[in-house]
């Protein structure tokens, strides 16, 4: 619910209240949001890449050449979530899609 998601919504006359009222919607929101988002799943998933796999690697093999081994793991783990179901399509060497 963020406050440009909500002044578009006015600007574009769709706006309207949630049927739970506004305060439990944003309380619902901010703990979704800050409290599970940050506490339970971020910082858990920065520990782990930053605490264990970037300190390994940078120790192996310097800063640079490090960061970049930690980023091809790191952005195939999360480009999945980002993209909607279904709607990855791969071209095989032949030019043809699969998946």
């Amino acid at each position: 619910m963020p406050l440009i998601t909500v002044t578009i919504a006015a600007a574009a006359d769709t706006l309207a209240s949630p049927p739970e009222g506004w305060l439990t919607t944003a309380t619902d929101y901010l703990v979704a949001t800050f409290l599970v988002g940050t506490l339970v799943i971020n910082l858990w998933a920065e520990t782990s890449w930053q605490g264990l796999v970037q300190r390994h690697l940078t120790g192996r093999f310097g800063l640079a050449r490090g960061a970049l081994l930690t980023a091809v793991p790191f952005v195939s783990s999360i480009c999945p979530c980002a993209l909607p179901a279904g709607r990855l399509r791969v071209r095989g060497g032949d030019g043809r899609r699969h998946g």
